[in-house]
């Protein structure tokens, strides 16, 4: 059977649900079919609510933010369901955080095996002088920095704390070669190690 074209569905109804991933507390909305009410997320960061006289919802930040260190992940996911029964699911990540301080920096050495890593997994570069919490969320996967061993003194950020701090979705890092990483005082503290 050949499916490639243009199709025309009519859509029955949209379920919509928001979790905060810290707690996995979710609230959903259907939109259409016999409609659910939106229930309260509890939450000091975002409001969640359903457009009057729309289809959709509405997700708004509040004016509280998560403090520098902090940062709030929620998963958004919308599952359509055509008359004919058909489904189709999309789910986005939504990230709330204090965001104004760069993580890395341009004139840092570390700034180039991000940059390449962002550029490999997403298609493009930062594009940017700064590298923040969110870009460095996006990653996943693997980092290589074998083609900065000569050059990459440690794994500090501007911000003097560690790489491993920001980037939780990473995988692996390849660290091959590397002299100037000899102790964890140097590249990784605390939990980071984890």
């Amino acid at each position: 059977m050949n499916t490639t074209g243009t199709y025309t569905a009519t859509i029955n109804k949209v379920t919509y649900s928001i979790k905060r991933n810290s707690d996995n507390r979710t609230v959903t909305y259907v939109d259409g079919g016999n409609g659910a009410g939106l229930a309260e997320l509890y939450d000091d960061y975002i409001t969640v609510s359903s457009y009057s006289n729309k289809s959709g919802i509405c997700i708004s930040c509040d004016a509280a933010m998560p403090t520098n260190d902090e940062t709030k992940l929620y998963t958004v996911t919308a599952v359509v369901r055509f008359l004919s029964g058909k489904e189709i699911t999309a789910t986005s990540q939504l990230v709330i955080a204090d965001d104004v301080l760069p993580i890395v920096q341009s004139n840092q050495i570390l700034y180039s095996p991000i940059n390449d890593s962002f550029t490999t997994q997403t298609g493009h570069a930062i594009g940017r002088n700064y590298i923040y919490k969110v870009d460095l969320l996006a990653l996943n996967g693997t980092i290589d920095f074998r083609s900065y061993v000569s050059q990459l003194p440690n794994l500090i950020t501007a911000n003097g704390s560690y790489l491993f701090k920001y980037i939780p979705n990473v995988t692996g890092i390849i660290l091959d070669g590397f002299t100037s990483l000899t102790n964890t005082s140097n590249s990784i503290q605390d939990n980071d190690k984890n």
